[in-house]
């Protein structure tokens, strides 16, 4: 960068940093049938993948389920695996 300067050269960095990801939102409240819901980390996945649906009447504040496009949730989002499972979409309530 000396000799550039030295030789009548300006340094211009020819990138420009990324912005730091930044948390998942939590949906928007579709229906007064959908709960609220955030998609959860690939190291919060649970163990067990085949859990209630999004939609399910008995979820709380905390549980997990699994989206399949219902209540906003994105069918490709494909956060947890396991050995029966590829790309399961889990999101928390």
């Amino acid at each position: 960068m000396l000799l550039a300067a030295a030789c009548g050269f300006d340094y211009q960095p020819s990138y420009q940093p990324t912005r730091q990801p930044s948390a998942p939102r939590p949906t928007k409240h579709p229906s007064a049938a959908c709960p609220y819901i955030a998609p959860i980390k690939e190291s919060e996945c649970p163990s067990f993948l085949d859990i209630v649906n999004c939609k399910d009447p008995s979820l709380g504040p905390g549980d997990l389920c699994e989206g399949d496009g219902e209540c906003g949730t994105d069918k490709n989002l494909d956060n947890c695996s396991d050995d029966e499972h590829t790309g399961a979409d889990i999101y928390r309530v």
